[in-house]
């Protein structure tokens, strides 16, 4: 079976109706987006089972839009096991939908998904079961909870892998990196932000948007762990898919100044390397830096155009700018 596409929505009616303007609000923001979502919610009267797990998504959604996360918390549970109810029909899916170690070790990574997926009558509820499971986690790293945050990521991740869309492995997997990488593993972190670069070469929906994305997580791990030129090398490729997404847009000068920050700290890298290593760290920092500036200012008079939601922005550009002329005015040796 082929597998679905986007993320997994409500057939019709008002769950419909409260999935589009949450949808809406996330897009653009309208003023009433939140009361229409809210509204549509309440006309959700229905007691079948799936209309329940659908009510509590869309509460549990709209409550972590109100920025009332310990609320939401419920809601989510709840849409999460109404959907797996009735998805799985009364058998068990896998003993290892919620596998982990006991001894507290990372949890194993689930095998590859497959090219397709097995469709079963209850897909599209197990599909909902997952997002909920997705948005609680991301409540529980929020709370600096990262092992269940890890945990339920990991659950919803092997329900999509054998009945998800693309678009819904690439955000399992976004997820789990920026777990792994906030837990400062970076070697999973990494592991997971490549796999979403691959689902995300399969979507339907915006498919480099979504590598863009994955790219530039991979070049922000890569930085953290303090491996500077591949993160000069993920955030170059993020660049290139900006670009080739949107290049008009503020994402292609945001793309310009996060790969002008991450020459800067190769170039300071490169200048700081000790013994023999030195010299031909500073020849190098020399050209690295030159780019860094480059991109930098660019980036800076962009934001500047986009207006004064960006001058905090452009500021930061200025300044990591100016350190990166110190640093190549001085031949790449490190300044005082």
């Amino acid at each position: 079976t082929a597998r679905p596409i986007g993320v997994v929505q409500p057939d019709a009616g008002p769950a419909l109706l409260a999935a589009r303007a949450l949808e809406e609000g996330r897009l653009a923001k309208p003023a009433s987006w939140l009361a229409d979502a809210q509204r549509h919610a309440a006309d959700m009267t229905d007691d079948a089972l799936d209309a329940r797990a659908w009510r509590a998504l869309l509460c549990g959604l709209i409550t972590i839009e109100k920025g009332e996360l310990s609320r939401a918390e419920p809601s989510l549970l709840e849409a999460a096991a109404l959907a797996l109810a009735e998805g799985i029909g009364g058998d068990d899916p896998s003993p290892t939908l919620f596998e982990y170690k006991k001894d507290g070790a990372p949890p194993s990574r689930p095998a590859d998904p497959p090219a397709d997926c097995v469709a079963p009558p209850g897909a599209d509820m197990l599909r909902l079961g997952a997002r909920a499971l997705l948005h609680l986690g991301w409540i529980y790293r929020r709370t600096e909870r990262c092992a269940e945050a890890t945990r339920v990521h990991l659950a919803a991740h092997r329900l999509r892998r054998d009945h998800g869309s693309h678009e819904e492995l690439w955000e399992s997997a976004m997820e789990l990196g920026l777990d792994a990488d906030v837990a400062r593993e970076f070697e999973d972190g990494q592991h997971w932000h490549r796999k979403a670069i691959e689902a995300a070469e399969h979507a339907s929906e915006e498919p480099l948007k979504k590598q863009a994305l994955a790219w530039t997580n991979l070049a922000t791990s890569h930085e953290s762990a303090e491996q500077f030129e591949e993160a000069v090398e993920a955030a170059r490729t993020a660049r290139d898919c900006w670009y080739r997404h949107d290049s008009t847009a503020v994402t292609a000068t945001r793309a310009d100044a996060k790969l002008g920050k991450a020459l800067l700290k190769l170039g300071e890298h490169l200048s700081h390397r000790p013994g023999q290593l030195a010299v031909a760290g500073e020849s190098q920092a020399v050209e690295v830096l030159a780019e860094a500036v480059r991109l930098l200012a660019k980036a800076r008079d962009a934001l500047l155009a986009f207006g004064p939601d960006y001058h905090t922005e452009a500021d930061s550009c200025r300044d990591q700018e100016e350190l990166a002329t110190r640093l190549d005015e001085s031949g790449g040796k490190p300044t005082s």
